[in-house]
C-alpha cells in the first residue's frame, strides 16, 4: 500500500507483528517522532517474513531504530528494504540505528542512504544470510552527538556486522565523514 506519511507519532511509525506477512510498502515517510528518548519505538519494526519497504523516508525520529528487523521467535525472514533515506535518527539515551538486521533469514538492505544518524546499519544476532549493500552512511556516530543538547561525542559505527550473525555481507557501501 501507498502510505504518505505518518507523522508526529508517540510509538510505532508501522508496526509489521507476527503474522504481518506479504505486506509492500512504497512511498511516503515516517517523521517527528513526539515521544521520550527510547530505543524501543522504530519507523519500521517488522516481526514477520516476506515483506517489502521501499522508496520511503524515516527523519526526525529520536524514538528507536530506523528499521528493525526483530523477532523473539527468529522468523522475520526474506524481508527486502530499498530505496529509503533514513536521517536525522539518534537520541542522547540511546545508541540507535538506522538500521537493523537481527533475526531472520535472506533479509535484505540496499540502497539506503543513512545521513546524521547515531549508528549507521548493522546485522546482528542470529540473522543467517543477511547482507547490507548498495548503500551510503554520511555523518554515522555524530548524530545527535554535535547538537548542543548533547555534547559528548560516541562511537558508534558507520556499518557492522555483529557476533551471531552467520553468512552476513556488508559490500558495495560508502561510509564518509
Amino acid at each position: 500500500f501507498d502510505v504518505p506519511a505518518i507523522s508526529q507519532a508517540c510509538a510505532m511509525g508501522l508496526n509489521g507483528t507476527a503474522c504481518a506477512t506479504n505486506i509492500w510498502v512504497t512511498g511516503g515517510s515516517v517523521h517527528n517522532y513526539l515521544g521520550a528518548d527510547s530505543n524501543l519505538y522504530h519507523c519500521w519494526y517488522i516481526e514477520d517474513s516476506d515483506n517489502i519497504i521501499e522508496n520511503a523516508q524515516c527523519y526526525n525520529w529520536n524514538g528507536g531504530f530506523g528499521i528493525h528487523n526483530y523477532t523473539q521467535a527468529g522468523t522475520a525472514n526474506r524481508n527486502t528494504y530499498r530505496n529509503i533515506w533514513i536521517h536525522e535518527l539518534g537520541n542522547a539515551a540511546w545508541g540507535v540505528g538506522a538500521v537493523l538486521l537481527t533475526t531472520g533469514s535472506n533479509n535484505v538492505a540496499y540502497n539506503i542512504l543513512m545521513t546524521n544518524v547515531a549508528e549507521g546499519g548493522s546485522i546482528g544476532g542470529s540473522c543467517n544470510n543477511c547482507a547490507i549493500y548498495n548503500s551510503t552512511v554520511y555523518r554515522s556516530g555524530k548524530y545527535p552527538a554535535d547538537r548542543i543538547d548533547h555534547p559528548e561525542a560516541c562511537c558508534y559505527a558507520g556499518l557492522k556486522i555483529d557476533s551471531g550473525a552467520q553468512n552476513a555481507q556488508i559490500r558495495n557501501s560508502i561510509i564518509y565523514d
